[in-house]
């Protein structure tokens, strides 16, 4: 008989750790795969307008100021420049405005740029004598340029800007565009009507037109003035080159010529209504909006760095390949590289508000002249929107002791002109002159700028000579640096001067 088998079938045994690494593996593939689809959809996620912020804060430093906003009158009044020089052609040479690097330097500037071709001319046997043809004709076309301004309302315009304290370039809306995209296409036009007005001064003098000197230098200065408040620092260092243009042509003309009293009132009164530019504090405030701006336009809206966007911040290339997002997940969020941008700019503003004689002290000593930051593969958006703060921090100084200088040099020349000659020392300016004592800013002692009455007018038509002991803090009896001017306010050029009545070079 066969025995009929029955099968029973025994349920499998659990093994836990096999299913827990079964579902690990599902979890891990999940959320693998959330993040490639996070990574190749990461779009940025700007919340903030940064850009209405910066308007915001310009219009509040500038409410006591008098006068109406004239940005607008600004802008109208570079469209007329741009008029005054679109079709300028010389009729001797026929060449045209712009051939070549000539603008209004070829006026302003015209004897350094001559003697700058002469000397081409004889170290090379292949100097293109047109270059000389160039130069004259844009100096001829820069007299006919200036020649418009009043019969097309510039001059006029600029009288206007000039007298109001107030100006603030509108700013679209930042959550749209990043304020690192935003186009600044005037910035070039006013700095070259700057130049314009460097011409004009010097026309003036020549022509003993004090009047029309003093005014187009106080154009100057407010357009200067009105760059200093702007929403860049780009704009801020537009605005201390064009004071700088004009505090140089003031001081080399203080320098090689008795200026009249009339002309001393007159530009001591321009200085006086054109002095309150923004301290540097400000435009660092106004800097970090744009910082903070870069930040959200890299980051999405989980607060995650968007790795393939970030060549676009320098402009050194395209976005990348998305799949790269996936590394963000190592990378400082949205919140802490916020507050990374917010401490440094304190650390900055500290050290920028510490008086000048001071800080180079410090580098003396061995302090940076900047906060310093370790970089790495974690600050890979720092490293490519930090600025160099030591060279901006430089040019603000440089600035300062331009206009600081100027007044003690119309100081000297008012005192010449009510006394009939120059003072043996400089505390016999103050008070009448000067209300305070020609102090020296980088002497860590207060003592006064070195001053030394020359026997007689030299090579240069000096009558005296002006100096400060500069970043080495040492009186080295106004010793020059052997290439530019400026050297010595900076390290590096141990036992030189800042020698206010050296043309600057």
């Amino acid at each position: 008989m066969i025995r009929m088998c029955r099968t029973y079938s025994r349920p499998g045994r659990f093994r836990p750790v096999l299913t827990m690494v079964l579902l690990a593996i599902v979890l891990f593939l999940g959320w693998l795969g959330l993040e490639v689809y996070f990574a190749v959809t990461a779009k940025p996620n700007p919340t903030i307008d940064y850009g209405k912020l910066a308007e915001e804060q310009i219009r509040t430093y500038q409410v006591d100021r008098e006068g109406e906003d004239v940005w607008s009158l600004l802008i109208e009044t570079t469209m007329l420049f741009g008029d005054t020089i679109a079709d300028l052609q010389d009729e001797e040479t026929q060449i045209v405005w712009g051939t070549g690097y000539y603008s209004f330097d070829a006026y302003y500037e015209y004897e350094s740029l001559r003697a700058d071709l002469e000397e081409q001319e004889a170290d090379s046997p292949f100097f293109e004598t047109s270059k000389f043809d160039e130069l004259e004709a844009h100096r001829r076309m820069a007299i006919e340029a200036l020649g418009k301004w009043d019969e097309m309302g510039i001059s006029r315009r600029l009288d206007e800007i000039a007298a109001s304290g107030k100006a603030v370039r509108p700013m679209p809306d930042t959550t749209q565009t990043s304020m690192i995209e935003i186009l600044l296409p005037e910035l070039g036009t006013i700095r070259n009507m700057a130049r314009a007005l460097l011409a004009r001064m010097i026309i003036a003098r020549r022509a003993g037109d004090w009047t029309l000197y003093a005014k187009s230098f106080e154009q100057g200065l407010a357009l200067g003035r009105i760059e200093m408040d702007q929403a860049t620092l780009i704009d801020r260092l537009v605005g201390i080159a064009i004071r700088a243009m004009m505090f140089g042509q003031l001081g080399n003309d203080l320098a090689t010529g008795e200026l009249p009293a009339e002309a001393c009132e007159l530009l001591q009164s321009a200085m006086d209504r054109q002095s309150k530019t923004s301290p540097l504090s400000h435009s660092l405030d106004i800097e970090l909006n744009m910082l903070l701006d870069a930040v959200q336009w890299t980051h999405d809206r989980r607060g995650r760095v968007i790795l393939s966007r970030i060549r676009q911040l320098d402009y050194s290339g395209g976005p990348g390949p998305s799949i790269m997002n996936l590394a963000s997940i190592v990378f400082p969020r949205r919140a802490e590289t916020e507050a990374w941008f917010r401490e440094y700019n304190e650390r900055v503003k500290a050290i920028a508000e510490r008086p000048v004689a001071q800080r180079c002290a410090d580098q003396r000593s061995g302090v940076a002249a900047e906060p310093e930051y370790t970089s790495s593969w974690k600050t890979v958006i720092q490293d490519l929107l930090v600025p160099a703060y030591s060279g901006i921090i430089r040019s603000d100084d440089q600035l300062r002791m331009q206009e600081y200088c100027a007044g003690v040099m119309l100081a000297i020349e008012r005192y010449r002109n009510a006394n009939g000659k120059l003072p043996d020392s400089l505390e016999l300016l103050t008070p009448e002159w000067l209300e305070k004592p020609a102090t020296d800013p980088y002497s860590i002692d207060g003592n006064l700028l070195g001053y030394r009455v020359l026997p007689e007018r030299d090579e240069r038509g000096r009558t005296y000579m002006l100096y400060s002991v500069a970043f080495d803090g040492e009186d080295n009896g106004g010793a020059l640096p052997t290439e530019n001017t400026y050297d010595a306010l900076r390290a590096g050029y141990p036992d030189t001067d800042y020698v206010l009545t050296e043309p600057n070079r």
